[in-house]
């Protein structure tokens, strides 16, 4: 089924059911998919064909959830950009995707001035909101389908290992997947709600929001994403799923304010977005008794979670502490040896693998990147470090990508470390991550400057902002003599986290 197809089901047997509610406002199913048709004519209208990419640059709401399904109707590949990204990286996307059509909200519209060869550019809301002039164009055009389950749906741009952004190109059949396993691993049903603050260009934002409509449930979009706002939301609406960063369990288990709401109609909650850390999520589930808390394992190139830990509840042994779960449906998952790429045994770490029908295309045109990740006989290279017990459930021990999780956002070190070697007083860098008790993490920069350099910190961070996304950028920087380096001259970072273990104790 494609997406397109999914919400005609919908909307021809439950059209009166509620299937979005954006701040106050709420959205049955007709009545969203008569916007997602409006937004697919005007596709059509302006000149997009199957395959073009359209980019969208907004926060969640109405349009960011209708243009999903327009774009499958339209077979148009949808790009949604982080809206927290700088110019000089949504420059590089636009570069990248090459797309026939953008779409931005009023606000955002400065992160577009460094790219180049922009398209046409529809302007959401504002004062300059050129949205309904560009919708009416296609009022007369006919609703043509173009959706099929191999066509791609869409682009999830992530950084690796190069330090430049590389689109993940996921198909119909690779969401639809998704959608079927996370409604039966969350335990959806058509009466649910799930309030979602997760962002639509983040693949766990997808899966959430979708997940519910694929079920028939209510998503709720709260009118912003503060902990009070999303315990006040849960509150009056009795939401009864969600997906939550550990800054925001954090503020319910120990902000007094927030103590007056009523949190007890939450029957799953999802927290595997960061790292969690310390007695957090034993005291949530203190504060949430009838609630069942899981979390799980997936990457944008596998399309969201593929294991899945089981719902735990208040008082509960939980005798695999730590694990992500077992593999899903129709998912394998392999442990194996960097070096000799043999698996390895129970109990024993190595690279995680993954095979099943989430994983992604591959990466738009970077086919040696693809063909190094995406292996012929279908199996995934994570670049993450774990260990599979006897019973197949998985511990992730370290991440080769050094992907810092900070407030659930991932930055990837090498990305910072780029950025900052721009600098001409910077030597080298080394960029990790320490531990942070609200945001799970932090970014640490190591930094040798050049002989003579009186840079100091404020000079690292001003420069860092013109390049990176202020939540990228290092929240602590620390000037050293030289780095601690291998035989062959590489910089070991495992000897700078030591150190940093051996300080803070």
């Amino acid at each position: 089924m494609t997406m397109a197809a999914l919400l005609d089901e919908h909307a021809a047997w439950t059209p009166e059911a509620l299937a979005l509610t954006v701040a106050d406002r709420a959205h049955t199913f007709a009545e969203l998919a008569a916007a997602a048709d409006r937004y697919a004519r005007a596709f059509e209208a302006s000149g997009v064909r199957p395959g073009d990419r359209v980019l969208f640059l907004a926060h969640n709401g109405l349009p960011f959830v209708a243009v999903h399904f327009a774009a499958s109707r339209a077979g148009a590949v949808l790009v949604g950009v982080n809206w927290r990204l700088s110019a000089f990286e949504i420059a590089q996307i636009v570069q990248d995707s090459a797309p026939s059509l953008v779409l931005a909200e009023h606000d955002l519209l400065d992160l577009l001035a460094q790219a180049e060869g922009l398209p046409r550019v529809v302007t959401l809301d504002g004062p300059r909101s050129d949205l309904e002039e560009w919708l009416a164009s296609g009022d007369a055009v006919g609703l043509a389908d173009h959706s099929a389950p191999e066509n791609v749906l869409m682009m999830l741009y992530t950084t690796g290992t190069t330090g430049r952004a590389k689109g993940v190109v996921i198909s119909e059949r690779n969401v639809n997947q998704m959608l079927r396993e996370v409604s039966v691993r969350w335990l959806m049903r058509p009466d649910m709600s799930f309030v979602a603050v997760l962002p639509l260009f983040h693949v766990s934002g997808t899966g959430a929001i979708f997940s519910t409509l694929f079920a028939g449930g209510e998503v709720i979009l709260p009118a912003d994403a503060s902990a009070e706002t999303i315990a006040r939301t849960i509150d009056e609406r009795k939401v009864t799923h969600s997906a939550l960063v550990p800054t925001v369990l954090n503020s319910f288990v120990h902000d007094p304010s927030l103590q007056k709401y009523d949190l007890s109609s939450l029957e799953v909650l999802i927290y595997g977005a960061a790292p969690s850390g310390g007695t957090l999520i034993q005291d949530a589930m203190a504060l949430m008794p009838r609630c069942g808390f899981t979390q799980g394992y997936g990457l944008t190139e596998t399309t969201g979670g593929v294991s899945v830990a089981p719902l735990r509840h208040h008082g509960e042994e939980d005798d695999r502490p730590g694990t992500v779960g077992q593999a899903c449906t129709k998912y394998e998952i392999r442990v194996v040896d960097p070096a000799t790429l043999e698996d390895v045994p129970a109990g024993t770490d190595g690279e995680v693998w993954l095979r099943g029908p989430q994983n992604a295309l591959g990466y738009w045109d970077r086919p040696e990147e693809t063909a190094a990740a995406f292996l012929p006989d279908g199996w995934f290279r994570t670049g993450d470090i774990g260990v599979l017990d006897e019973d197949g459930y998985l511990y992730l021990k370290d991440r080769l990508k050094d992907v810092i999780i900070s407030g659930g956002e991932n930055i990837y070190s090498v990305e910072v470390e780029s950025a900052l070697l721009a600098h001409p007083e910077i030597l080298e860098v080394a960029v990790y991550g320490v531990s942070d008790e609200h945001w799970g993490e932090r970014v640490k920069a190591v930094v040798v400057r050049i002989p003579g350099s009186t840079l100091d910190e404020a000079g690292v961070l001003e420069h860092a902002r013109t390049r990176l996304a202020r939540y990228k950028c290092p929240r602590v920087i620390e000037f050293a003599a030289e780095m601690p380096k291998s035989a062959s001259g590489k910089i070991l970072k495992h000897a700078l986290r030591q150190r940093e273990a051996d300080v803070t104790g």
